[in-house]
């Protein structure tokens, strides 16, 4: 199975300005990135295009050619941006002293010769996928493992103490809460005059589920005998969503017309709103902090 490098897009506008002046420089091979003694000309970072146009090309199961350049030509500036987030990220290795070993990088690239189809060699399989030798992928392969190393570290460095849970606890009740629900089961038929007939028949003792079953124009729904399941009021249409709102437990109500036709409709279940608990939504908030501390700190 062919490995797909696809990298991730991420923004930073100051670059944006850059973009257009450093790309029209590839004719002299201008640098277009920067940091301290490091420069990468507009070749270098065409190369690592490449690279990426032959994964989105994979992911989407296309093939490279003139239409799908221009169809990710507007996307180049932000891949540029994020070749420089992993400039700064690989000198922030070098300061730390991180390396990757040749050995590491060996390991890589027999795993992706060990994946090839039968019969394909690493030699016809680079350029698929947009290298032009196996030095530039080595060089690929190194500059990612140092990348994600680095990252690894700067993550574990990310800390939420007790309160910062607490406080976000307290500011993002809304993210953990769920609205008043009712439980309910329905049948549509086309006229008013059909639903009265059923309503009549309900209250002469009929058994709702298997009315709707038999009448019900809700072909999913009525399968189930008409039950909805529980929902809230904003996710029906008003009419419905009032009605089912007002209804009392187990007592027929209707028939309600809306865009879809005539309801009859009993809720057999409510559910006042509620926020989850501080220790049920724990692991979520602590990953929401920490994700959120670690953008902070890489950017």
């Amino acid at each position: 199975m062919k490995r797909v490098w696809v990298w991730r897009l991420l923004a930073l506008g100051v670059w944006f300005a850059l973009v257009g002046f450093a790309l029209a420089q590839n004719e002299q091979d201008g640098v277009v990135i920067r940091l301290g003694e490091y420069s990468e000309t507009a070749s270098e970072f065409e190369a690592r295009y490449e690279v990426a146009l032959y994964g989105v090309a994979a992911q989407q199961g296309v093939a490279v050619d003139d239409a799908l350049r221009a169809q990710l030509e507007p996307f180049k500036g932000r891949f540029l941006e994020q070749r420089v987030i992993e400039v700064v990220l690989l000198e922030e290795a070098k300061k730390r002293g991180l390396s990757v070993s040749d050995d590491e990088v060996q390991a890589q690239l027999d795993d992706i010769a060990a994946n090839l189809s039968e019969g394909e060699t690493l030699e016809s399989f680079l350029p698929q996928v947009g290298f032009r030798d196996e030095a530039q992928l080595r060089s690929y392969l190194h500059d990612q493992l140092l990348t994600e190393r680095v990252v690894e570290a700067l993550r574990s460095e990310v800390g939420v103490d007790e309160a910062a849970i607490t406080a976000a606890y307290e500011t993002r009740q809304a993210e953990f809460a769920t609205p008043e629900e009712v439980c309910a089961r329905h049948i549509l038929v086309e006229t008013a005059e059909r639903a009265n007939e059923l309503r009549a028949e309900l209250e002469a003792g009929a058994d709702f589920a298997a009315l709707a079953s038999e009448y019900s124009t809700d072909p999913g729904i009525a399968a189930q005998g008409g039950d909805l399941g529980c929902f809230g009021q904003a996710m029906m249409v008003a009419p419905f969503g009032e009605a089912a709102f007002g209804a009392e437990l187990e007592q027929v109500v209707g028939p309600i017309e809306t865009e879809f036709g005539y309801h009859l409709i009993v809720v057999y279940e409510r559910r006042e709103a509620s926020v989850a608990p501080l220790e049920d939504v724990r692991e979520q908030l602590v990953a929401q902090l920490e994700g959120e501390a670690f953008q902070t700190q890489l950017e």
